[in-house]
Protein backbone atom coordinates (compact mmCIF):
# COMPACT_ATOMS: atom_id res chain seq x y z
CA UNK A 1 0.00 0.00 0.00
CA UNK A 2 1.41 3.34 -1.07
CA UNK A 3 1.55 6.13 1.49
CA UNK A 4 -0.09 9.27 0.13
CA UNK A 5 -2.06 12.16 1.56
CA UNK A 6 -1.74 14.80 -1.22
CA UNK A 7 -4.43 17.01 0.27
CA UNK A 8 -7.18 14.45 -0.14
CA UNK A 9 -10.63 15.61 0.90
CA UNK A 10 -12.44 13.52 3.50
CA UNK A 11 -16.05 13.79 4.65
CA UNK A 12 -16.78 12.43 8.13
CA UNK A 13 -20.45 11.60 8.60
CA UNK A 14 -21.09 11.76 12.34
CA UNK A 15 -18.71 14.01 14.30
CA UNK A 16 -19.46 12.60 17.72
CA UNK A 17 -17.37 10.79 20.31
CA UNK A 18 -15.23 9.06 17.67
CA UNK A 19 -15.88 11.16 14.57
CA UNK A 20 -14.84 14.53 15.98
CA UNK A 21 -11.35 13.52 17.22
CA UNK A 22 -10.92 11.51 14.01
CA UNK A 23 -11.74 14.58 11.90
CA UNK A 24 -9.38 16.70 13.98
CA UNK A 25 -6.58 14.16 13.64
CA UNK A 26 -6.95 13.94 9.87
CA UNK A 27 -7.06 17.74 9.63
CA UNK A 28 -3.79 17.98 11.54
CA UNK A 29 -2.25 15.48 9.12
CA UNK A 30 -2.96 17.50 5.99
CA UNK A 31 -6.41 16.34 4.89
CA UNK A 32 -9.23 18.67 3.91
CA UNK A 33 -12.14 17.78 6.19
CA UNK A 34 -15.89 18.13 6.00
CA UNK A 35 -17.83 17.07 9.05
CA UNK A 36 -21.50 16.47 9.70
CA UNK A 37 -23.60 16.84 12.81
CA UNK A 38 -27.30 16.57 13.64
CA UNK A 39 -27.04 19.40 16.19
CA UNK A 40 -27.22 23.02 14.94
CA UNK A 41 -25.35 24.19 18.04
CA UNK A 42 -22.36 22.01 17.10
CA UNK A 43 -21.79 23.71 13.74
CA UNK A 44 -19.79 26.51 15.37
CA UNK A 45 -17.56 24.00 17.17
CA UNK A 46 -16.75 22.22 13.91
CA UNK A 47 -16.00 25.48 12.13
CA UNK A 48 -13.72 26.69 14.93
CA UNK A 49 -11.88 23.38 14.70
CA UNK A 50 -11.12 24.01 11.02
CA UNK A 51 -13.70 21.49 9.81
CA UNK A 52 -16.17 22.54 7.13
CA UNK A 53 -19.49 21.99 8.94
CA UNK A 54 -22.66 20.43 7.55
CA UNK A 55 -25.98 19.99 9.32
CA UNK A 56 -27.29 16.64 8.12
CA UNK A 57 -30.31 14.89 9.60
CA UNK A 58 -31.11 11.70 7.74
CA UNK A 59 -34.83 11.25 7.92
CA UNK A 60 -37.77 10.97 5.54
CA UNK A 61 -38.95 14.50 6.25
CA UNK A 62 -35.54 16.08 6.71
CA UNK A 63 -33.70 18.59 4.56
CA UNK A 64 -31.24 16.65 2.44
CA UNK A 65 -30.10 19.61 0.34
CA UNK A 66 -26.69 19.70 2.06
CA UNK A 67 -25.84 16.08 1.27
CA UNK A 68 -24.53 16.61 -2.30
CA UNK A 69 -22.06 19.25 -1.10
CA UNK A 70 -21.02 17.13 1.85
CA UNK A 71 -20.41 14.13 -0.42
CA UNK A 72 -18.16 16.11 -2.78
CA UNK A 73 -15.00 14.50 -1.41
CA UNK A 74 -12.48 11.84 -2.30
CA UNK A 75 -13.28 9.70 0.74
CA UNK A 76 -16.38 9.28 2.87
CA UNK A 77 -16.17 7.96 6.43
CA UNK A 78 -19.53 6.77 7.75
CA UNK A 79 -19.65 6.82 11.53
CA UNK A 80 -23.38 6.43 11.88
CA UNK A 81 -24.48 3.86 14.49
CA UNK A 82 -27.90 2.28 14.11
CA UNK A 83 -29.27 3.56 17.42
CA UNK A 84 -31.72 0.67 17.57
CA UNK A 85 -32.71 1.54 21.13
CA UNK A 86 -33.40 5.16 20.20
CA UNK A 87 -35.48 4.83 17.05
CA UNK A 88 -35.67 1.23 15.99
CA UNK A 89 -34.14 -0.77 13.18
CA UNK A 90 -36.65 0.42 10.61
CA UNK A 91 -35.77 4.05 11.22
CA UNK A 92 -32.11 3.25 10.68
CA UNK A 93 -32.87 1.34 7.47
CA UNK A 94 -34.90 4.26 6.16
CA UNK A 95 -32.21 6.80 7.00
CA UNK A 96 -29.50 4.60 5.57
CA UNK A 97 -31.45 4.23 2.31
CA UNK A 98 -31.52 8.02 1.94
CA UNK A 99 -27.76 8.10 2.50
CA UNK A 100 -27.13 5.30 -0.01
CA UNK A 101 -29.15 7.05 -2.72
CA UNK A 102 -27.08 10.20 -2.36
CA UNK A 103 -23.79 8.27 -2.22
CA UNK A 104 -24.70 6.45 -5.43
CA UNK A 105 -25.23 9.80 -7.18
CA UNK A 106 -22.02 11.33 -5.77
CA UNK A 107 -18.43 11.32 -6.99
CA UNK A 108 -17.13 9.72 -3.79
CA UNK A 109 -14.90 6.84 -4.82
CA UNK A 110 -13.89 5.35 -1.47
CA UNK A 111 -16.05 4.67 1.58
CA UNK A 112 -14.88 3.64 5.05
CA UNK A 113 -17.75 2.30 7.12
CA UNK A 114 -17.41 2.08 10.89
CA UNK A 115 -19.35 -1.07 11.70
CA UNK A 116 -19.24 -3.23 14.82
CA UNK A 117 -18.20 -6.68 15.98
CA UNK A 118 -21.82 -7.10 17.08
CA UNK A 119 -22.34 -8.58 13.60
CA UNK A 120 -20.83 -11.75 15.10
CA UNK A 121 -22.89 -13.92 17.43
CA UNK A 122 -21.35 -15.53 20.51
CA UNK A 123 -19.70 -18.74 19.34
CA UNK A 124 -17.55 -19.62 22.39
CA UNK A 125 -14.63 -19.43 19.99
CA UNK A 126 -12.67 -17.03 17.82
CA UNK A 127 -14.51 -15.16 15.05
CA UNK A 128 -12.90 -13.76 11.92
CA UNK A 129 -13.84 -11.79 8.82
CA UNK A 130 -14.14 -14.91 6.66
CA UNK A 131 -17.11 -16.12 8.69
CA UNK A 132 -20.67 -15.37 7.62
CA UNK A 133 -22.70 -15.85 10.78
CA UNK A 134 -26.19 -14.79 11.82
CA UNK A 135 -25.99 -11.95 14.39
CA UNK A 136 -27.72 -12.57 17.71
CA UNK A 137 -28.79 -8.95 18.25
CA UNK A 138 -30.99 -6.54 16.32
CA UNK A 139 -28.18 -3.99 16.12
CA UNK A 140 -25.89 -6.64 14.66
CA UNK A 141 -28.47 -7.61 12.06
CA UNK A 142 -29.02 -4.07 10.78
CA UNK A 143 -25.28 -3.39 10.70
CA UNK A 144 -24.61 -6.52 8.66
CA UNK A 145 -27.39 -5.50 6.30
CA UNK A 146 -25.85 -2.02 5.99
CA UNK A 147 -22.46 -3.55 5.16
CA UNK A 148 -24.01 -5.64 2.39
CA UNK A 149 -25.88 -2.69 0.91
CA UNK A 150 -22.72 -0.60 0.81
CA UNK A 151 -20.81 -3.35 -0.99
CA UNK A 152 -23.55 -3.44 -3.63
CA UNK A 153 -22.94 0.19 -4.64
CA UNK A 154 -21.59 0.41 -8.18
CA UNK A 155 -18.21 2.03 -8.72
CA UNK A 156 -17.45 2.53 -5.03
CA UNK A 157 -14.60 0.98 -3.10
CA UNK A 158 -15.78 0.03 0.39
CA UNK A 159 -13.72 -0.72 3.48
CA UNK A 160 -15.63 -2.16 6.44
CA UNK A 161 -14.10 -1.68 9.89
CA UNK A 162 -15.80 -3.81 12.52
CA UNK A 163 -14.98 -2.05 15.76
CA UNK A 164 -15.05 -3.79 19.12
CA UNK A 165 -16.37 -1.98 22.20
CA UNK A 166 -15.02 1.58 22.20
CA UNK A 167 -13.27 2.86 25.31
CA UNK A 168 -10.79 5.54 26.35
CA UNK A 169 -10.60 9.16 27.45
CA UNK A 170 -13.96 10.12 28.99
CA UNK A 171 -15.36 6.66 28.30
CA UNK A 172 -13.68 4.82 31.16
CA UNK A 173 -14.92 1.22 31.54
CA UNK A 174 -14.77 1.31 35.33
CA UNK A 175 -17.78 3.61 35.38
CA UNK A 176 -19.94 1.05 33.57
CA UNK A 177 -20.10 -1.35 36.51
CA UNK A 178 -18.37 0.24 39.52
CA UNK A 179 -20.17 -0.49 42.80
CA UNK A 180 -22.84 -2.69 41.23
CA UNK A 181 -23.73 -6.02 42.82
CA UNK A 182 -25.03 -9.36 41.61
CA UNK A 183 -23.73 -8.89 38.06
CA UNK A 184 -23.91 -11.93 35.79
CA UNK A 185 -21.74 -13.31 32.97
CA UNK A 186 -18.53 -12.57 34.85
CA UNK A 187 -16.60 -15.15 32.81
CA UNK A 188 -17.66 -13.65 29.48
CA UNK A 189 -14.60 -12.51 27.51
CA UNK A 190 -14.56 -8.86 26.49
CA UNK A 191 -13.59 -7.42 23.11
CA UNK A 192 -12.54 -3.78 23.30
CA UNK A 193 -10.51 -1.17 21.45
CA UNK A 194 -9.17 2.21 22.50
CA UNK A 195 -10.36 5.26 20.59
CA UNK A 196 -6.79 6.29 19.79
CA UNK A 197 -6.30 3.00 17.95
CA UNK A 198 -9.55 3.51 16.02
CA UNK A 199 -8.34 6.91 14.84
CA UNK A 200 -4.88 5.57 14.01
CA UNK A 201 -6.25 2.62 12.03
CA UNK A 202 -8.53 4.80 9.91
CA UNK A 203 -5.71 7.28 9.24
CA UNK A 204 -3.39 4.46 8.18
CA UNK A 205 -6.09 3.00 5.92
CA UNK A 206 -6.37 6.34 4.11
CA UNK A 207 -2.70 7.28 4.05
CA UNK A 208 -1.64 3.91 2.67
CA UNK A 209 -4.53 3.72 0.22
CA UNK A 210 -5.88 0.44 1.55
CA UNK A 211 -8.22 -1.31 -0.86
CA UNK A 212 -11.78 -2.47 -0.25
CA UNK A 213 -12.01 -5.20 2.35
CA UNK A 214 -13.39 -6.05 5.79
CA UNK A 215 -11.32 -5.84 8.97
CA UNK A 216 -11.93 -6.56 12.64
CA UNK A 217 -10.57 -3.82 14.90
CA UNK A 218 -10.01 -5.14 18.41
CA UNK A 219 -7.18 -5.08 20.92
CA UNK A 220 -5.01 -8.15 21.45
CA UNK A 221 -6.29 -9.01 24.91
CA UNK A 222 -9.61 -10.67 25.83
CA UNK A 223 -9.88 -10.72 29.62
CA UNK A 224 -12.95 -11.88 31.48
CA UNK A 225 -15.57 -9.28 32.28
CA UNK A 226 -15.07 -10.04 35.99
CA UNK A 227 -11.31 -9.53 35.88
CA UNK A 228 -11.26 -6.51 33.58
CA UNK A 229 -13.98 -4.40 35.17
CA UNK A 230 -12.85 -5.21 38.70
CA UNK A 231 -9.31 -4.09 37.89
CA UNK A 232 -10.60 -1.03 36.01
CA UNK A 233 -12.47 0.10 39.11
CA UNK A 234 -9.49 -0.48 41.35
CA UNK A 235 -7.19 1.54 39.08
CA UNK A 236 -9.51 4.54 39.25
CA UNK A 237 -10.11 4.16 42.97
CA UNK A 238 -13.76 3.22 42.53
CA UNK A 239 -15.77 0.52 44.29
CA UNK A 240 -15.23 -2.73 42.36
CA UNK A 241 -18.31 -4.47 40.98
CA UNK A 242 -19.49 -7.74 42.48
CA UNK A 243 -20.26 -10.61 40.15
CA UNK A 244 -22.29 -13.69 40.90
CA UNK A 245 -20.55 -17.04 41.23
CA UNK A 246 -18.95 -18.38 38.07
CA UNK A 247 -21.40 -19.84 35.62
CA UNK A 248 -21.38 -21.21 32.10
CA UNK A 249 -21.53 -18.27 29.72
CA UNK A 250 -21.35 -17.51 26.03
CA UNK A 251 -18.66 -15.39 24.45
CA UNK A 252 -16.66 -14.67 21.33
CA UNK A 253 -13.02 -13.79 20.73
CA UNK A 254 -12.68 -11.24 17.97
CA UNK A 255 -9.55 -11.96 15.94
CA UNK A 256 -7.49 -8.97 14.78
CA UNK A 257 -4.93 -11.03 12.86
CA UNK A 258 -6.13 -9.92 9.42
CA UNK A 259 -5.82 -6.24 10.33
CA UNK A 260 -2.33 -6.65 11.77
CA UNK A 261 -1.19 -8.73 8.82
CA UNK A 262 -2.65 -6.74 5.92
CA UNK A 263 -2.13 -3.26 7.36
CA UNK A 264 1.06 -4.09 9.26
CA UNK A 265 -0.61 -2.38 12.18
CA UNK A 266 0.86 -2.32 15.69
CA UNK A 267 -1.69 -1.38 18.31
CA UNK A 268 -0.99 1.66 20.45
CA UNK A 269 -2.84 -0.05 23.29
CA UNK A 270 -2.78 -3.71 22.38
CA UNK A 271 -2.91 -4.95 25.97
CA UNK A 272 -5.72 -3.08 27.66
CA UNK A 273 -5.15 -5.04 30.88
CA UNK A 274 -2.09 -2.85 31.55
CA UNK A 275 -4.41 0.11 32.12
CA UNK A 276 -1.70 2.45 30.83
CA UNK A 277 -4.02 4.22 28.41
CA UNK A 278 -5.78 7.59 28.65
Amino acid sequence: MENSTSKKSVSVLGCGWLGLPLAGHLLQNGFQIKGSTTSPEKLTLLKKSGIEPFLIQLSDGGDHSKLPGFLTSDILIINYPPGVRKGGAEQFRSSFSILLDHIAASAVSKIIYVSSTSVYPNTNDAVSEKMRLQPDSEAGMVLLEAEDRLRELSGKEVIILRMAGLIGHDRQPARFFAGKKGLTNGEELVNLIHRDDCVSIIHKMIAEQATGDTFNCCSDTHPSKRGFYTKAAEVLGMVPPQFAASEVTSFKIVSNEKLKSHLKYDFIYGDLTKFDWP
